[in-house]
């Protein structure tokens, strides 16, 4: 597996990782550019993770590919994970006060909002 220079995970990491910069490579095959009120990581061409202030959107592109689910994985917050089983892909959250996971029907466009008090 290749290893990023950094793992952003939100708005406020990403920012810091381009550094003022609009585009910056992140991995192989892996650039970080910025737009106007966006911010995307993109893997071969294709956008995979869409950063804005408030929320993040993921997309396979239509390839669901085991190096895209990695790439995916590396931009997830702490306690999501994309995984797959029987050739469907899934995402599981960590629930920490109930000591379980809740996993969904992975979705293009999979949003994940910003939490409160978070940034």
């Amino acid at each position: 597996m290749a290893k990023m220079k950094a793992n952003p995970y939100n708005w406020s990491e990403v920012k810091l990782f381009l550094k003022g910069e609009d585009y910056r490579r992140i991995g192989h095959n892996t650039i970080v550019v910025s737009e106007k009120h966006q911010i995307n990581i993109i893997y071969h061409n294709t956008s995979i993770v869409e950063f804005f202030p408030n929320h993040t959107k993921y997309f396979s592109g239509g390839w669901r590919t085991s190096t895209t689910k990695q790439r995916i994985n590396e931009f997830l917050p702490p306690g999501y994970g994309l995984f797959q089983r029987m050739y469907d892909w899934f995402i599981s959250k960590q629930i920490f006060t109930l000591e379980k996971d809740i996993v969904i029907p992975w979705e293009e466009g999979f949003t994940i909002e910003l939490e409160k008090g978070r940034d």
